[in-house]
């Protein structure tokens, strides 16, 4: 009784993945449509290539930002979106899924449309030795600018069809791009050689002694400069104050020398009738001769 129950329960376990392989069952979709985009994200750049129409750099970003559940109809609005038109998005969405349910050779693919040429991959090679062979020998011994990848925004312009021209929405992607190492400090020369050094943000021993140095220099240069400014000054002062003793004394002597001159050279004072007095004893009382003919009335 015990072993009829077991092979009971034990058989739809047993057809379980027959059940989601048949083409019915809604299980078998589910998981069809989840490989599908996961077909979709992985091939992204392959299946953007072999697109008859559109934009390839709309049509991979719009493969690798598909859902968990792709529909043919999400992949028809990507066409749309790179430049399709609507019949050519309906056509190349059913390749797409039609490609990703069907898996195709390479030879298949190339039928369909040109191979796309793969991308080569560039061999690292030290920056050092390209800027010795545009610099006539000169090696050197840092490598500048290292790539990095930025986030942009890129808009295409429809190319074919009635629409040529106008422009298709613009999606995000990444180009890559080089930049000054963040230990370094980077110049462009008059040629447009890159040139860098080694950025050192604490000074070492002979750092601070060269810069002790010159801080000391230029005090001692500052304290001669006030130095000698004061003492010109000084002396500026000095020889104004001797210049307007010397002034001062020049014009007094010259004011006694008139003064003396004036008194020695001056004639003596002539007596007239009117001031001539008799100083003499016999003098009147008004100090007159008596026997003197004086005036009459």
């Amino acid at each position: 009784m015990y072993n009829s129950r077991s092979s009971a329960a034990a058989l739809p376990t047993a057809l379980l993945p027959l059940l989601l392989l048949l083409p019915g069952s809604s299980l078998g979709a589910i998981a069809s449509v989840a490989d599908r985009s996961a077909c979709i994200r992985s091939g992204a750049v392959e299946l953007s290539q072999a697109a008859a129409c559109g934009d390839k750099g709309s049509l991979e970003h719009c493969f690798k930002t598909v859902g968990e559940y792709v529909e043919i109809s999400d992949l028809e609005r990507c066409f749309r979106n790179a430049g399709c038109t609507n019949a050519e998005a309906g056509i190349e969405a059913a390749f797409v899924i039609h490609n990703c349910e069907n898996p195709k050779s390479d030879a298949e693919l190339r039928r369909r449309g040109p191979e796309p040429m793969p991308a080569p991959t560039p061999v690292p090679q030290n920056t050092a030795t390209t800027t010795a062979s545009n610099n006539g020998g000169f090696t050197p011994t840092i490598q500048c600018s290292t790539s990095t990848e930025i986030s942009t925004s890129s808009c295409p312009i429809q190319s074919t069809g009635s629409e040529s021209g106008q422009t298709l929405p613009c999606f995000a992607t990444t180009v890559p791009t080089q930049v000054c190492a963040a230990e370094n400090l980077c110049m462009t020369d008059k040629n447009g050689i890159e040139l860098c050094m080694r950025r050192q943000d604490t000074p070492d021993t002979g750092g601070l002694v060269v810069t002790i140095f010159l801080a000391v220099c230029f005090a001692v240069s500052f304290g001669l400069l006030l130095f000698f400014a004061c003492r010109s000054k000084v002396a500026e002062r000095k020889r104004r104050a001797r210049n307007q003793a010397a002034a001062i004394a020049k014009t007094n002597a010259e004011a006694n020398a008139a003064g003396a001159n004036n008194e020695v050279g001056a004639p003596p004072t002539e007596e007239t009738p009117f001031t001539k007095r008799d100083h003499s004893p016999m003098g009147g009382v008004h100090g007159q001769n008596p026997f003197e003919d004086g005036p009459r009335y």
